[in-house]
């Protein structure tokens, strides 16, 4: 059954967070194959070596296929990426 489909992918983010040193993170969504509605997400850090950017690490961000896709790369109506902080219990 595996037709040999490639999953789509989708880049939802990319920062630079260190220019002198060339560290970069990535955020990509990997559309499930299974499940057309459903994503893994996958984090990558670039790191600079002679002048260039290489792969230092990646880490799946969550379970595989936990993510929903459209809302994860911004392609639908509930494409907010924003987190409420949690609510401080009061001290007694």
């Amino acid at each position: 059954m595996g037709g040999g489909k490639e999953a789509e992918t989708r880049q939802i983010a990319s920062s630079v967070l260190d220019a002198d040193e060339g560290v970069k993170f990535t955020l990509t969504a990997i559309r499930s194959t299974a499940a057309p509605l459903r994503a893994t997400v996958r984090l990558k850090v670039f790191v600079g070596q002679h002048g260039r950017l290489v792969l230092s690490d990646q880490v799946r961000v969550g379970a595989v296929d936990s993510w929903f896709w459209f809302p994860v790369t911004g392609r639908g109506p509930s494409a907010s990426s924003r987190r409420r902080a949690p609510t401080p219990h009061p001290s007694r």
